[in-house]
């Protein structure tokens, strides 16, 4: 094949803390901060400090959150929320900080190590984003989220069989997701199985007309595996803000179009298919 092969990716599941409407309302109407058991699965930290995130006010989200915690240091919850708001204003180190306070204290929540495995990929510490996401998983395996992420650090590392793996345990759990469906088709690509990558897109084009990576992977894959351009140079248009280059398992360097990883609403359900330009 004469032309770049492109291979379209996709950006990661980012998962906003998880909230409950009623729940919050409830919470919402008490006054006074609720210091976090590690081990609970409360809704906010302090009522007035939560507030602002509801409204996406992440200013002010941080201003008071740092009030609380300058009271109630062990709050782990409020460390995480602390956190999110940070990683919100792009200060990404102060969302790994404050991620990681939380993890210490002892919360264990897998939408945490989401954040966290997230938080660690864009800063590409592919090692700490695997750990975080590994324990994500044992948090709470029955969720397709830590399941597509890990795939995701799983991919950068040149680990394609895991890679799989968790792609398609993440579609056993949730089989409505075509990001996962076209990352399927890009290990198989990698893998220089390009038919079998073709049958992945082309059955996604057709399970979703709109769905461009699909589109696109399946226009410049080339028929057979004659020339792959796989061994030799790749472009991407990889939905994360990552590093300009990354190593492709294949030994070609994948050149990436940094795009900014939009998140989602801090109490919104997070968007799962949002073509780059989610958390």
């Amino acid at each position: 094949m004469d032309s770049e092969f492109i291979i379209c990716r996709l950006s990661p599941i980012k998962k906003s803390p998880s909230q409950c409407g009623s729940a919050l309302a409830a919470v919402l109407a008490a006054a006074g901060p609720a210091v976090a058991d590690a081990s609970s699965e409360m809704v906010t930290c302090d009522a007035t400090a939560d507030y602002p995130m509801l409204t996406q006010n992440y200013p002010q989200a941080v201003r008071l959150h740092l009030r609380v915690l300058a009271e109630h240091p062990d709050n782990a919850l409020g460390h995480y929320h602390l956190g999110f708001a940070y990683g919100m204003l792009g200060d990404h180190a102060q969302e790994l900080v404050q991620y990681r306070k939380a993890a210490d204290l002892g919360l264990k929540r897998w939408d945490l190590f989401v954040n966290l495995g997230l938080a660690n990929l864009e800063a590409d510490d592919l090692d700490a984003a695997a750990a975080a996401l590994t324990e994500a998983v044992a948090i709470q395996p029955n969720r397709p989220e830590p399941h597509f992420n890990l795939g995701l650090v799983y991919e950068r590392r040149g680990m394609l069989p895991e890679a799989e793996r968790e792609f398609r345990t993440s579609l056993q759990l949730d089989p409505n997701q075509p990001d996962a469906g076209n990352m399927l088709g890009v290990i198989h690509a990698e893998q220089q199985d390009i038919p079998s990558a073709r049958r992945i897109w082309t059955e996604l084009v057709s399970k979703y007309p709109n769905y461009g990576p699909a589109h696109e992977n399946l226009s410049s894959a080339p028929a057979n595996n004659r020339n792959c351009a796989l061994e030799s140079e790749v472009k991407t248009l990889r939905l994360l803000s990552l590093a300009s280059s990354v190593s492709s398992p294949s030994g070609g360097p994948f050149k990436t179009v940094p795009v900014r990883n939009t998140r989602a609403s801090f109490y919104a359900k997070h968007l799962k298919h949002v073509k780059r330009n989610v958390i």
